[in-house]
């Protein structure tokens, strides 16, 4: 790298992490560099220990005698920042480069709860407060100097200043801040055009490792193209779903079963190709993919009601739908039919795989991370969604527009305890709660729906009414385009819709 002589910097956070790079990276320059951090080690105000001043001599003792000068300081005291600008004047006369790398990270509770509110006090002092003291400190000096339009005061920020992480609440406000804080100062100075201000972005700092392994998790940044994102999400959800399409159409295994079983492998693997970490997406594209908004709501609301729309579509008014229907809801009768039910089960396995995969894309676009710790939290509202759909629209049957009231109903209650409140545990039983009514009012109208049924074929019994086969046959009507089921009561019971005219009739049970 070009040598730049006569050059002084100033790097808080210097003992670990981007800190340490950047001040062996500077003095590898050439440059003369103040080596600052707290070194408090286990004594550290948050969950993970923090560096210690034998890491701090490491990093000076790896550089030219002279080179690099450690100084140990609390960036939240404004008197030890004016100290350590103050060596750097007292020993070179000058200070031209400002790196302000200190920071801590701290969470994994809701907002809502109150040891949130500590770790946005104790972010708020070190992220924020840290990078305003070094700046009030080191800003008049370097505007002082030999050359304060070659100056620079960089700000390592995280990827929490350009959008939310899961539970991380108080360090994203705290990140926030910190971009705010680098564009109130770069605007101050672009009048006369002295010094920069730069916030480099994300990179991989040891604080962000250490907090994720106090959670028993490291952490790591993925980059790569939207595209590729994307197909990767829907290819390993399409394998998920061609295994359990051919366990339980062409083995027979019982998709309940495969269904927990395949659940628990992807876990496993999740856990195996990140190494157990948290994981963040930097990447734009696949942001905007999701995040970007129309009348304030998210594209993911979007995509989510249209895939309804498209889905109540075809199964009401397509050719396949209404067979997928009328096997679902008599599985032999359509296979006397003549519907190829089993390709039908194959096809609604890789269907919903591809939905599934579809999701799943979209939550890591919208959270910005991934933490295979959490995914198992999204499985319980989905089934409480979707049997809630049993109860409205068309009860008992699972119905996607139904669905998109069971989703709203339920976001709208975990919304209120939320606004008052509430825990997490209170949320998990609200969910809990939810999928038991759920199931408790698709019986309950199947039970009426039955009961009435036989009410009415005694009825007709009573009434001389001819008999009719025990076995069922299935006939077509024209005028409302739907399949019905004549039991031997003379009564009729939607199946399911269909388009083509065909009368099987089993014949009479007795013979």
């Amino acid at each position: 790298m070009t040598q730049v002589p006569d050059r002084v910097a100033l790097v808080t956070g210097a003992a670990r992490g981007i800190g340490a790079a950047v001040t062996r990276r500077l003095a590898g320059s050439g440059h003369t560099v103040v080596a600052l951090d707290w070194c408090v080690g286990e004594e550290s105000p948050v969950g993970y220990p923090m560096a210690t001043r034998a890491e701090l001599d490491a990093v000076v003792a790896g550089q030219p005698e002279g080179r690099v000068l450690a100084h140990v300081a609390d960036v939240r005291d404004p008197e030890a920042l004016r100290g350590a600008v103050g060596l750097a004047l007292q020993t070179w006369g000058r200070l031209d480069v400002v790196v302000a790398g200190a920071a801590v990270i701290a969470g994994g509770s809701p907002a809502w709860e109150p040891r949130a509110a500590d770790d946005l006090a104790l972010q708020w002092d070190v992220d924020v407060r840290g990078v305003w003291n070094t700046a009030a400190a080191a800003i008049p000096a370097m505007l002082a100097g030999p050359d304060p339009a070659g100056c620079r005061f960089v700000v390592i920020a995280s990827a929490a200043g350009a959008h939310g992480l899961f539970r991380l609440a108080a360090y994203t406000a705290a990140q926030h801040a910190v971009v705010g804080l680098v564009k109130g100062l770069a605007a101050e100075r672009l009048a006369d055009g002295s010094m920069q201000f730069l916030r480099p972005g994300r990179g991989d700092d040891l604080r962000v490792t250490a907090t994720a392994r106090r959670r028993g998790r490291a952490s790591r940044s993925w980059t790569s193209r939207s595209r590729e994102q994307r197909l990767a999400g829907m290819g390993v959800a399409l394998l998920a779903g061609l295994v359990n399409a051919i366990f339980v159409v062409v083995f027979g295994v019982s998709s309940l079963v495969v269904t927990l079983g395949m659940g628990t492998v992807l876990l496993g693997l999740a856990e195996l190709l990140t190494n157990n970490n948290y994981v963040t997406f930097s990447n734009p594209a696949l942001k905007t993919f999701a995040r970007n908004q129309i009348f304030t709501m998210p594209m993911a609301f979007y995509y989510g009601i249209f895939l309804a729309l498209v889905m109540a579509y075809v199964l009401a008014f397509t050719p396949v739908g209404r067979s997928a229907l009328f096997a679902g809801a008599n599985r032999e009768v359509a296979r006397l039919t003549g519907i190829r039910v089993g390709l039908i089960r194959f096809g609604a396995y890789l269907l919903g795989a591809a939905f599934a995969g579809f999701a799943g894309v979209l939550i890591v676009a919208s959270v910005g991370s991934f933490d295979n710790s959490t995914t198992q939290s999204y499985l319980l509202p989905a089934l409480a969604a979707v049997f809630l759909s049993t109860a409205v629209i068309h009860p008992d049957t699972f119905n996607p527009i139904g669905a998109v009231i069971a989703i709203f109903f339920l976001q709208t209650g975990i919304i209120g305890l939320q606004l008052m409140g509430s825990s997490t545990w209170v949320i998990n039983v609200f969910y809990g709660g939810g999928l038991v009514v759920a199931v408790t009012i698709s019986k309950f109208v199947r039970d009426r729906t039955t009961s009435h049924q036989s009410r009415s074929g005694r009825h007709k019994r009573g009434s001389g009414c001819r008999a009719e086969p025990l076995l069922c046959f299935v006939e077509f009507d024209g005028i409302s385009s739907t399949w019905r089921c004549r039991h031997a009561v003379g009564h009729s019971i939607r199946v399911a819709p269909f388009a083509t005219r065909r009368v099987i009739d089993l014949g009479d049970a007795r013979g």
